[in-house]
């Protein structure tokens, strides 16, 4: 069975487009199209008033999204509405990734776990923690699992979603005020069930290393750390003290397991 796989990318990067296209072309059931990305570098948050509601934003992850961000979400939130309205389930990748040999046979697993009428996304890139309760093997000797992930999860490069979690977070998101990899938002906000493959068979690329494009500009970082409104020593006191009675009481252990991305510059040389 072909897979419908959504390769998010700006029109101007065509180095990445030949980038991925040279790893596709060893993955057959990937059914590929490459998805025009939004470019929201060089906008000004008035010009995105109709997308994004800042003040939502500023209360739901304590400072303002910048554009490039802004961007991204828009991008993948497109690919979303697309599988709702057209696929029961369907991949979607960044273009600045490093897919390996071990893929396919999570990709197969994770298939067979995602086509659900409930709300299901796997994760293909490394997490920082994740849960040992109610785990999935995929190969015992590579000690490879699904494994549920912890709040602290990040990174849209490369998931799996079925139509029922499309359906949810495209309803979340009626206007723009979260980052689109925020999955311990939509942990704690709705009832859709995320896994990761642990240890990961996605990871960054030289492209991914260096820069997204559709996510970076110049001060981006600076104009995140700027837009951060400071919590009290009491909040966060407090948020750290949760943590470790929830990482007790669901078994959340640090991943370890990141061996293939720390090899990643061996792997690279071959491309």
């Amino acid at each position: 069975m072909k897979i419908k796989t959504f390769v998010v990318n700006l029109k101007e990067s065509v180095d990445r487009k030949l980038f991925m296209n040279a790893q596709i072309q060893f993955f057959p059931e990937l059914d590929v199209v490459f998805h025009e990305a939004f470019d929201a570098r060089n906008m000004r948050k008035e010009d995105l008033i109709h997308i994004y509601d800042d003040e939502k934003a500023i209360a739901t992850v304590n400072r303002c999204m910048v554009p490039s961000e802004i961007g991204v979400a828009k991008s993948q939130l497109g690919v979303m509405k697309q599988i709702a309205n057209e696929f029961d389930f369907g991949l979607i990748m960044e273009d600045d990734l490093l897919i390996s040999p071990y893929f396919s046979e999570s990709l197969a697993e994770a298939s067979t776990f995602i086509n659900n009428p409930k709300p299901r996304i796997v994760l293909f890139t490394p997490v920082p923690h994740y849960s040992l309760i109610d785990s999935m093997c995929i190969n015992k000797s590579q000690n490879r699992g699904l494994y549920k992930i912890w709040d602290d999860a990040s990174y849209a490069a490369c998931y799996l979603i079925n139509k029922a979690a499309c359906e949810v977070i495209l309803n979340k998101y009626k206007t723009i005020f979260n980052v689109i990899d925020n999955w311990g938002y939509l942990l704690r906000e709705t009832d859709i069930e995320i896994r990761a493959i642990v240890p990961h068979v996605v990871s960054f690329s030289k492209f991914g290393l260096a820069a997204s494009t559709i996510n970076f500009d110049n001060k981006r970082d600076l104009e995140i750390q700027n837009n951060v409104i400071k919590t009290s020593l009491i909040i966060r006191l407090n948020d750290k003290i949760t943590k470790i009675y929830q990482h007790n009481k669901y078994k959340v252990v640090k991943n370890k397991r990141n061996v293939w991305y720390n090899k990643l510059d061996i792997i690279q040389s071959s491309f």
